[in-house]
């Protein structure tokens, strides 16, 4: 239903009964289409929504697989699993034998997974993390000194979502949202 045909539902009574008023009936839907609108905007010139984790707009495609969530990982203790996220913080470190190493934290929707890349590993994967994500990586679920930790062994970029028809590369993505956002508004 279009927002036309929303508002002529209520002009015309159909909608009473199912609201206090059609003033606040036709309230609610304006406050509900400026909502959409900024979603539409945030997605457009941000390429993510701020009100919603980032990881939500790959729910469809990760569907399919078998992703285990940050708040289950304790019960897959010596098991090997995927987990998706986006990198909040990394640290990289320098073993007694003088090798690399990385630890990741990476987010999902319900909470923070600890990432460790041993040296043979972080060899392999090089450079994978050059931006924030999503990745999706395939490890083992230890528990070390009470924490839960994932001895990554695979790591794998999720691929971007494409953009919106006509949209290039984001620009200065703060200017140019608040200019179409507060343009959206006089509409």
């Amino acid at each position: 239903m279009s927002s036309e045909e929303a508002r002529a539902l209520i002009f015309s009574g159909a909608c009473d009964g199912l609201g206090p008023s059609r003033p606040a009936m036709l309230w609610q839907l304006s406050i509900r289409l400026q909502t959409a609108r900024l979603r539409e905007l945030e997605r457009q010139y941000l390429t993510f929504s701020p009100a919603n984790h980032p990881l939500a707009i790959l729910a469809d495609t990760l569907a399919g697989q078998d992703i285990v969530r940050s708040i289950d990982l304790a019960g897959f203790i010596g098991r090997q699993v995927f987990v998706a996220g986006i990198i909040v913080a990394t640290r990289k470190a320098v073993t007694r034998q003088r090798d690399m190493m990385q630890f990741i934290t990476l987010e999902d929707r319900w909470g923070l997974v600890e990432v460790v890349l041993f040296p043979d590993v972080y060899k392999q994967l090089g450079g994978t993390f050059g931006r924030f994500g999503p990745y999706l990586v395939r490890g083992a679920v230890q528990e070390n000194l009470g924490s839960i930790v994932l001895v990554g062994c695979s790591v794998q970029l999720i691929p971007d979502l494409p953009p919106p028809a006509g949209q290039h590369q984001p620009q200065p993505a703060l200017i140019v949202w608040l200019t179409q956002h507060l343009a959206g508004y006089n509409t």
